[in-house]
């Protein structure tokens, strides 16, 4: 049970990937993922009382918080779901100390923000000049929501204009929450420089997405004429703005515990993963940003040589769908997307056709525009 789990994560002689598992299962606790996160098979399990996780996390806490940064992380956030509010001085001083690593920092900051921190906003003013651009555009999200609009609208501007990559992509986030006609003026001005093909490609999304969240923006003839120059009929058309500008470390995430999508099911990263599809090793250097987008949005239009889908049509009726391990004179021998290996004799195969990639086709379906730009990202840094 959650003992079990949280017991697991304090032992400093269990590998650091599975204690980060753990504490992420104890996460989703109380409303699973309906999906396995090994085999990414559909296996419900049903929903439990989240007071059991609480109850063996108190005494634990001590342990978990002396562990290495990422157990610390894992731990932070389930300590806000549950409302541990005894950890709140532990997070301010986590989140003031520069040395530590900045996922760490961010994730106390927000657990202080979940547990509703009385010191929360001065403790986000302390850090508004912190040396690491993520940190900073966090501790502003903070500040901002008690700023008077024009002032906010002002604040973002300067971050729009000088700002590191990562604050400008976040000030447009926060640009949607800014409520008057400042912030409408500040957005139509980028959807002007967007039209122009003059905003940067790491931008372009953001700035989408920013003005398709205000209702004074969305229906506005600005955006509905760059809405038109898409293809419809063709993914890359409406995924353009993903090439660039990713976060490679959400991509990771995205790549390895997603389970909806289950790229680890199939595909292999330095000896782990399936073998299903490519090993993907080294493909940021072999391909280009547009090809690792169109494998994600359009997999169809161009299958990894030696990685066709075969159907077979048995002379019983049955139809068996794979890629084509190996094969001789007899028998075929096939891999299914569950990574299942069948042998087949040819005695019994009465026709054999090429199908479609063993790529999922609805992956987009499972992914936002944000989370298919940071797995384009993540894969274009594997070199």
């Amino acid at each position: 049970g959650a003992l079990s789990l949280i017991q697991l994560a304090g032992r400093a002689d269990v590998p650091l990937p599975m204690r980060e598992q753990t504490l992420r299962l104890l996460q989703a606790w109380e409303k699973p993922s309906g999906r396995d996160w090994v085999v990414g098979l559909w296996r419900p399990i049903p929903a439990r009382s989240g007071a059991d996780v609480a109850n063996v996390l108190r005494p634990a806490l001590p342990t978990l918080m002396t562990g290495p940064d990422k157990i610390r992380t894992e731990a932070v956030k389930l300590a806000a779901m549950h409302g541990v509010k005894e950890i709140a001085p532990t997070l301010r001083e986590m989140v003031r100390d520069s040395r530590r690593h900045a996922p760490l920092r961010i994730d106390s900051l927000l657990a202080l923000e979940t547990l509703k921190d009385a010191q929360l906003e001065a403790t986000a003013r302390a850090i508004l000049d912190d040396g690491d651009p993520r940190v900073r555009h966090h501790a502003r999200r903070i500040v901002l929501q008690k700023t008077p609009p024009a002032e906010a609208v002002k604040i973002l501007t300067k971050v729009l204009d000088d700002g590191a990559l990562v604050e400008r992509q976040g000030a447009f986030a926060l640009l949607t929450k800014v409520p008057g006609p400042e912030a409408d003026v500040l957005l139509s001005r980028w959807l002007d420089e967007l039209a122009a093909n003059k905003a940067p490609a790491e931008l372009q999304l953001d700035i989408l997405l920013a003005a398709s969240a205000r209702k004074s923006l969305a229906d506005s003839p600005k955006l509905a004429a760059y809405e038109k120059t898409r293809d419809l009929k063709n993914p890359m058309s409406i995924y353009r703005e993903a090439q660039f500008g990713g976060d490679a470390e959400n991509g990771r995430r995205v790549f390895f515990e997603k389970a909806e999508v289950s790229c680890l099911r199939c595909h292999k990263i330095q000896g782990v993963g399936g073998d299903v599809g490519p090993e993907l090793n080294g493909i940021g250097s072999k391909y280009k940003r547009d090809y690792l987008l169109e494998a994600i949005v359009d997999p169809d239009k161009q299958i990894a040589k030696g990685y066709e889908t075969t159907v077979l049509t048995l002379k019983n009726g049955l139809l068996r769908t794979g890629i084509v391990k190996s094969e001789d004179a007899n028998e075929i021998r096939l891999m299914t997307p569950e990574g299942q290996v069948l042998a087949i004799p040819k005695s019994q195969i009465d026709e054999r056709a090429r199908g479609p990639s063993a790529m999922p086709a609805d992956l987009t379906q499972k992914m936002s525009r944000l989370e298919v730009r940071d797995l384009v990202e993540f894969l274009a840094g594997l070199k």
